[in-house]
């Protein structure tokens, strides 16, 4: 949340998997840009599902090549990922490096004033 301040975006926390997929779907139109880490909350309906279970379940209706939003997949064991770990558009080791991010975010157009853009 700081990250994307910092840099001028707007940002929005959820907190597990159900919660996350009722905001995409209500709000698909205005994302650019999901953060998601691969380990999940567990939330209050018994949801359970990983970073990447979720992404699954988003690609059916949102197609990688498709959708009008990035993802960033975090995780602090990146090589434990399943392949559905390729349907993100960046996966990034944690901790990862906010320079690496805002190049990211830059290549993908998500922010349009690029000299505001800055990792600081």
């Amino acid at each position: 949340m700081n990250f994307c301040r910092n840099i001028g975006l707007k940002s929005y926390h959820v907190s597990c998997a159900s919660e996350a997929l009722d905001y995409l779907y209500d709000h698909v139109d205005d994302i650019r840009l999901v953060v998601l880490d691969n380990f999940l909350r567990v939330d209050c309906d018994g949801c359970n599902m990983t970073g990447c279970e979720w992404l699954k379940k988003i690609n059916v209706e949102y197609p990688v090549n498709k959708r009008s939003f990035a993802v960033v997949m975090t995780s602090g064991h990146t090589g434990k990922l399943d392949a559905s770990a390729s349907l993100a558009d960046m996966v990034l080791q944690k901790p990862w490096s906010p320079f690496m991010m805002v190049d990211f975010i830059k290549d993908k157009n998500i922010i349009k004033d690029r000299s505001a853009v800055h990792a600081g």
